[in-house]
Formats: C-alpha cells, sequence, structure tokens
C-alpha cells in the first residue's frame, strides 16, 4: 500500500513537471495568437473596381499581398460594405 501511494506522488510529481515544462515553451493554445496566416479580401478603388488578393501576415504584419483575380467594375449603386481597411490587424 505504502509502495501504491509513494509511485502515486511520483507520477504526480512529474506530471506537474511536465505540465510546467511544456507550459514555458508555448504548448498551449496561445502558440497561435502570433505567427503567419492568410486570407483572401477584394481590394477596391474609388471608381469601383476591385480584385481579390491574397495576404500573407506574419506577426501582425503584411509580409505579402498577391493578385488572385482579374479587375472587377461594379455598378455605379454599388457600395462597399466593408468597415475596415486594415490589413493582418
Amino acid at each position: 500500500m505504502i509502495k501504491f501511494l509513494i509511485f502515486g506522488g511520483f507520477l504526480f510529481i512529474i506530471g506537474l513537471l511536465i505540465g510546467a515544462f511544456a507550459g514555458n515553451f508555448g504548448i498551449t493554445g496561445k502558440a497561435v495568437e502570433v505567427g503567419e496566416y492568410s486570407y483572401t479580401r477584394a481590394v477596391c478603388n474609388t471608381d469601383k473596381e476591385c480584385i481579390d488578393v491574397l495576404i500573407k501576415c506574419e506577426d501582425g504584419e503584411v509580409a505579402e499581398i498577391q493578385p488572385v483575380s482579374e479587375l472587377k467594375r461594379f455598378d455605379e449603386d454599388w457600395k462597399d460594405a466593408r468597415n475596415s481597411t486594415e490589413f493582418c490587424g
């Protein structure tokens, strides 16, 4: 019985040490908050001409922008519904 309790305590301490070690090296959900990601978005000018672009972000800053479509012109009564013009923010 005593050996079982000692062994259980040993496993518990090892578990705590592994958890502390993993937490110090970013092996948590927080590791994905900053890093590289990409998305597509339409970029339009005042003449209502738009093009889709692939925006690659790195640590919250624009790393690269690539066109992924041809220029598209919208009707005069078209309004851009987007609020923000920021990228990677």
